[in-house]
């Protein structure tokens, strides 16, 4: 680890331990005010100077109050909109299952040093109509439809309505989980639902595992773990073992506690932990776009039969986008499938005589993503225990 990497992960330390930590003396303050805005962990980092006695300057002691004082205030603003919706869901009868920050806030010494730039919560897709009218009455905004989660805002709340707690191109991942829904094994209220602490547990690491492997983990997953891990003593570590060994990251899981240890425990770094500490500080909150243009590309590769055949399909989809894709840019052919032929006519003559920019940047991008790339990125994945299981 480098020097300043310790001198960040001391801070990170004292925030979540109430420990006083040592920086080293050539510390840079003003390259961790850029990481903790590109990882999202200003507050622990604030939080681990106060703990530590740090005497801050003029300007880097603003700039770290002022952040921290906006985050308490968003944090405040972004449970309350969550209260008042649950509540309205508990009225209209609508199950719902928070996920992920809004939970993980708990488990950390204080709530805003989890940031949270978006909140997490399963529904039931057949009772969309009914959530829809509850958006609209409460004031949110229909964003956007993606694969696996309805996207809403309201003010300083995105809220990502989720169909299914996994990607469906994360076909290993979604395979094991389902929906979701088969996890709700304790309720918090009429409506609302939880799964046990083991089942989060592995949910949120499995989490982590699909953002590594689609191009990068910020800091922020790191603490997640730390803290999810020890907010309850009493978790069956067998039935975990068991279980991330059958979503095959059993080993990948064992690199990262290791690496963990090694940040938090003092325990010695290896070449690996510190290939995943390097990989982690690189990456921001979700990974370089690079990083993830090319995890993305790894990932249908998988799902096509391989980097060549990722490049054919890509081309042939940039013209004629599969049945699920279009009804996400047209909700009238997910209405009307018929109609999707007719789409598909249109969007050509769209890319012919009103886009030709906009596909030759896309086929520039496509070209950037070579094989070679691909096959180190995945090699670089296994490296660390990561791999994709998505044979039948």
């Amino acid at each position: 680890m480098t020097s300043f990497q310790k001198g960040v992960i001391a801070l990170i330390k004292s925030a979540l331990l109430g420990t006083k930590e040592d920086l080293p003396q050539d510390f840079d303050w003003q390259s961790a005010i850029e990481l903790g805005k590109k990882h999202q962990i200003t507050p622990i980092l604030y939080y681990g100077a106060l703990n530590s006695k740090i005497a801050l300057s003029g300007e880097t002691k603003a700039f770290f109050e002022n952040y921290t004082m906006q985050n308490i205030v968003v944090n405040q603003n972004q449970m309350y909109l969550l209260k008042v919706l649950f509540a309205a869901f508990e009225k209209d009868g609508i199950s719902y299952m928070p996920l992920k920050g809004t939970l993980l806030k708990k488990a950390y010494p204080k709530p805003e040093m989890r940031t949270m730039s978006d909140a997490d919560v399963l529904i039931k897709e057949e009772e969309y109509s009914k959530i829809k009218s509850v958006m609209q009455r409460l004031g949110y905004t229909e964003k956007h439809e993606s694969d696996h989660e309805y996207v809403w805002k309201k003010g300083v709340l995105t809220l990502e309505l989720h169909k299914s707690i996994m990607p469906t191109y994360h076909k290993d991942y979604f395979d094991y989980f389902g929906n979701g829904w088969k996890l709700a094994n304790e309720k918090i209220d009429n409506y609302g639902y939880k799964m046990k602490p083991e089942d989060e547990f592995i949910y949120n690491f499995t989490h982590l595992a699909k953002h590594y492997r689609g191009g990068g983990i910020g800091i922020k997953h790191v603490t997640d773990v730390f803290v999810c891990f020890n907010a309850d003593k009493g978790l069956d570590t067998a039935y975990i073992e068991m279980e991330l060994k059958n979503l095959h990251l059993w080993d990948f899981y064992t690199n990262i506690s290791q690496t963990v240890k090694v940040w938090f425990e003092g325990k010695e770094p290896t070449e690996k932990t510190n290939y995943i500490t390097d990989y982690i500080f690189s990456s921001g909150s979700y990974g370089t776009i690079e990083k993830r243009d090319i995890g993305d590309a790894l990932n249908f590769s998988k799902m096509v039969g391989g980097a060549e055949k990722y490049h054919s399909h890509q081309r042939l989809n940039l013209v004629f986008p599969s049945y699920k894709d279009m009804c996400l840019r047209n909700p009238i052919v997910k209405k009307c499938p018929l109609l999707l032929p007719l789409m598909w006519v249109w969007r050509l003559i769209e890319l012919v005589f009103f886009k030709r920019e906009r596909i030759k940047s896309k086929s520039n991008k496509l070209q950037q993503i070579t094989t070679e790339k691909i096959n180190s990125f995945e090699d670089s994945l296994k490296y660390v225990g990561l791999e994709y299981n998505f044979e039948e």
